[in-house]
């Protein structure tokens, strides 16, 4: 496989819950997070969108998500803004990537699709500055890495 191919699927979110999200006027960040979980079940958007509806949300608050073999599940539309970030309001100016896993432990596969939508991402929208959601939140250990380590930012 090249450089812009890997595998792709649309995680569906009911009309009726798109409806309801904010559009996203602005965009700075892209913001990594982790499902901090490393149970093979919870590899799987829709395993997350009950977490994030049984916390209050809309639906699942990633736009993109990342399965262990690397695949990238489109969650949230680009243009909705997210619910993966509340510190510093970054909700209102990102994008939030989540890649299952926890304490470290991702693929090279994952690693691979992570920076391959960083790519699509800002040949579309332009810079932006890719940071982890505990560069935002100090009481927050997600993604475990150091993403500037990791990624070409």
């Amino acid at each position: 496989m090249g450089f812009f191919s890997s595998s792709r699927k649309q995680f569906k979110i009911p009309k009726e819950d798109l409806a309801k999200l904010a559009e996203l006027t602005k965009l700075n960040y892209i913001i990594i997070h982790c499902s901090d979980s490393l149970v093979p079940a919870h590899d799987n958007p829709k395993v997350v969108d009950k977490w994030h509806r049984a916390r209050g949300f809309t639906c699942i608050g990633y736009h993109k998500f990342v399965s262990r073999d690397g695949t990238e599940w489109k969650c949230r539309p680009l243009d909705k803004k997210g619910s993966h970030c509340r510190a510093k309001g970054r909700n209102n100016d990102s994008i939030g990537i989540c890649m299952h896993g926890a304490r470290g432990d991702f693929t090279k596969a994952q690693y691979k699709t992570v920076q391959k939508i960083i790519y699509r991402i800002q040949k579309k929208y332009g810079k932006l500055i890719i940071k982890g959601h505990r560069d935002f939140d100090k009481g927050k250990e997600c993604p475990t890495i150091e993403v500037k380590d990791k990624f070409n930012v």
